[in-house]
């Protein structure tokens, strides 16, 4: 007799869901929104996540644990196809299918699909996506992938493929659209068996080189906000590292916390300060003061909370337009996602803002602010903003 799941008791219910393999959850995921959130509540981790793009599919890979820890070698895996329609196909045990593992739902496409299986799993990005020698651009057209840290070539893969994948997906690439759209990337490796010239792997972006081609070449990319990445390329590896500009002509700096992990960074401190100023093409210069100022980021959000934190800057320039105010946050908390931003606490800043792609306004906390990311208001107990993306 069947047994209705949502109907049994916490403690059951709990117990079942925690029995279930990926299949299962996968299925139970798919019967209700509720359900979906039922799973994700699970913090169920998968050791590997991995896509693998075909000529008319994406295979997606879903390893529970490591070899060496598996008990029973048919649950550990599963391998889910993806295509352009609204039917996926799971399968276990080296591609043999079963009826059971079948799904539809109507409204899903191929990247709903890809979308709903990170989300379950509580997975922000697909940590390997690698290219075969099948792979079509025009079927690799129709996926959105997220952020992909490690992109991978199969040996057989052609030059022209690698440079059109690469177009698509590389870091500079997803880069320079804007700093919500792509994590803050401190280093990033493409490996390559054959050299591709650097002018073709960032065809259609704007760079500067700094020096070659003895060693290699080093370019400069520059975003309209001003936020910079070097690219250093060299035979038979790429390196690419971004180096944020934050006008080191003269500057100070004292906080008492830092620290970097692999794709996260916390820092802050307690009476904490920097300053800085710059003659070139104009004047920038800056001075902060905060009795506590911690923030923390990794590749999806960023969390910073301040106390007693006050500023001021003065800049201009002939290109970079007109910056000029006052910071006054007696206490502030803001949190940044990838559609929006929103900070409470007691601020009353003022100032304004001019730049060929961004005007901001604010007198005693009051404003408004519109550029490339979006549009925000401010009041002095609250600040939202929403991005176009």
């Amino acid at each position: 007799m069947p047994i209705r799941l949502l109907s049994l008791p916490t403690k059951d219910f709990q117990y079942t869901l925690n029995c279930m393999n990926d299949g299962d959850l996968i299925a139970f995921s798919l019967c209700s929104k509720h359900s979906k959130n039922l799973t994700k509540s699970l913090n169920r981790k998968n050791w590997k996540t991995r896509a693998r793009v075909f000529e008319d599919s994406v295979q997606l890979d879903l390893i529970v644990c490591r070899y060496e820890e598996v008990q029973n070698q048919d649950e550990n895996e599963i391998y889910i196809s993806l295509d352009t329609s609204s039917r996926i196909e799971p399968y276990r045990d080296c591609g043999v299918a079963t009826e059971m593992n079948r799904w539809r739902k109507p409204e899903f496409t191929g990247t709903h699909w890809l979308a709903h299986f990170l989300s379950i799993f509580n997975e922000s990005m697909v940590p390997v996506l690698k290219i075969t020698r099948e792979c079509k651009m025009a079927f690799l057209n129709t996926f959105i992938f997220p952020k992909c840290p490690i992109l991978r070539f199969e040996r057989e893969c052609t030059n022209e493929l690698i440079e059109q994948c690469v177009s698509k997906l590389s870091a500079e690439h997803l880069w320079m659209m804007s700093n919500h759209r792509f994590y803050r990337p401190k280093s990033i490796q493409l490996n390559l068996m054959e050299r591709i010239s650097g002018d073709r792997i960032l065809k259609g972006i704007r760079y500067e080189i700094l020096d070659g081609p003895r060693y290699g070449f080093l370019y400069r990319l520059k975003r309209a906000d001003e936020k910079e990445l070097e690219v250093s390329i060299r035979l038979g590896r790429d390196v690419i590292s971004s180096k944020m500009k934050n006008y080191e002509a003269c500057e100070t700096e004292n906080k008492s916390v830092a620290c970097e992990v692999p794709g996260d960074k916390i820092d802050g401190g307690v009476i904490c300060g920097n300053s800085n100023f710059e003659i070139d093409e104009g004047i920038n210069s800056s001075a902060n003061f905060a009795i506590l100022d911690v923030s923390h980021r990794d590749h999806e959000h960023s969390k910073r909370l301040a106390v007693a934190n006050f500023g001021a800057k003065l800049n201009f320039s002939k290109n970079d337009g007109v910056d000029v105010g006052i910071d006054a946050d007696l206490v502030r908390y803001a949190y940044e996602g990838e559609n929006f931003k929103v900070g409470t606490g007691l601020s009353y800043s003022t100032g304004i803002k001019f730049q060929p792609e961004s005007v901001k306004i604010q007198v005693l906390g009051y404003g408004f602010e519109y550029d490339n990311d979006g549009f925000g208001l401010k009041i002095p107990l609250l600040d939202l903003k929403f991005k176009w993306w």
